[in-house]
């Protein structure tokens, strides 16, 4: 199993824009589209703010980095209808496995530091 953490890009700038009604209502169609395209098996909360936690259950670390990548790329590619508009954000990411006697804190922890590192280099890029 991997633990998958996830970090909204854009997401301050709707708020700031359009609201905080289309900041909620970015943030349900996130939810939508991470629940539509995980199976029943995984999990997916919001950890807060615009952070959500995936726990893909009997995936190994390498499976879990593929299908993070394709979310964050559905979730991109898909324009979040409000009041007329087309608001759009991205997602930044990290995985960890979840391991027998890592805790649950210990893997998130992991898998934010991977989610900042992977921000860090892109925005080198």
């Amino acid at each position: 199993s991997a633990l998958v953490y996830m970090d909204l890009n854009g997401f301050k700038q709707i708020n700031d824009t359009h609201g905080h009604a289309a900041g909620d209502a970015a943030l349900r169609a996130v939810a939508d589209i991470l629940v539509a395209h995980v199976r029943e098996t995984d999990a997916v909360g919001r950890l807060g703010g615009d952070e959500f936690g995936l726990v893909l259950t009997l995936t190994p670390a390498g499976q879990a980095e593929h299908k993070a990548g394709e979310l964050a790329e559905t979730i991109a590619n898909t324009p979040i209808l409000y009041e007329g508009s087309e608001l759009r954000v991205g997602a930044a990411w990290g995985v960890h496995p979840i391991e027998r006697g890592v805790s649950v804190e210990t893997a998130m922890n992991q898998a934010d530091a991977a989610m900042y590192a992977r921000k860090a280099a892109s925005a080198r890029a």
